[in-house]
């Protein structure tokens, strides 16, 4: 066998000890990257899947490493391996994406043994995220996206009352689309809306239901 390829294939034992610190290191580390997230998102209800799924990656993706080692041609039957592996699930918001990276890069890590790295960098990455999203709070950009829709009868003239009363309770909207409904009777107005306050929702469909001519209002999450 060339001395080459016998370089690759070799292998060096890691003791158990310093594999257990290792993969202990990366359960806490997954346990933080999961805090983080639940400390940027607004989204909880459904998010246990995503929560246990970073715990579950950051510990895997550590073992994967330990495994790995210096090892080239383990890491190439390794790649050949999970190559096999197709996800079907469609994320969401693409902040999640970044959390799963995130649990990824700090198993690497852990599993790696570059502790100091990973326990600096996790802090990091959560002033970032969560600051930046007490930013877009105060702005009004960083909320949970509705759709607002407003029928109302079409010999009325109320697109500058409800525009009034948008801009009164949200943080911002766009309009979506106008059409008629109910064989030409009828005025569908469909905007998209962040909402300035929790639970504004309600306030904003009692205004709305209040002006005489508004047939029918309704919210819903996009």
């Amino acid at each position: 066998m060339p001395e080459w390829l016998n370089d690759i294939a070799s292998d060096e034992a890691i003791p158990w000890w310093v594999i257990l610190s290792r993969l202990a290191a990366a359960a806490i580390g997954g346990g933080l990257v999961a805090a983080i997230f639940v400390a940027c998102t607004r989204r909880l209800v459904g998010a246990f899947s995503l929560l246990l799924t970073l715990m579950l990656l950051t510990i895997l993706v550590a073992m994967s490493t330990v495994v790995i080692g210096g090892n080239a041609a383990r890491a190439f039957g390794l790649v050949g391996a999970l190559s096999i592996i197709r996800f079907r699930t469609v994320v969401e918001d693409t902040r999640d994406t970044a959390f799963v990276i995130f649990a990824v890069v700090v198993g690497m890590g852990m599993g790696a043994g570059h502790f100091v790295l990973c326990f600096v960098g996790i802090p990091l990455v959560a002033v970032v995220a969560i600051g930046m999203g007490q930013f877009g709070v105060a702005l009004g950009l960083n909320g949970t996206e509705h759709r607002l829709e407003v029928r109302v009868a079409i010999n009325t003239d109320l697109e500058a009352t409800i525009e009034e009363l948008l801009q009164q309770h949200l943080a911002g909207w766009r309009l979506l689309s106008v059409g008629t409904a109910k064989q030409g009777s009828a005025l569908d107005m469909n905007y998209a809306v962040r909402m300035r306050a929790p639970l504004g929702e309600v306030s904003l469909l009692r205004s709305l239901q209040s002006l005489e001519g508004v047939m029918s209002v309704e919210i819903r999450e996009l």
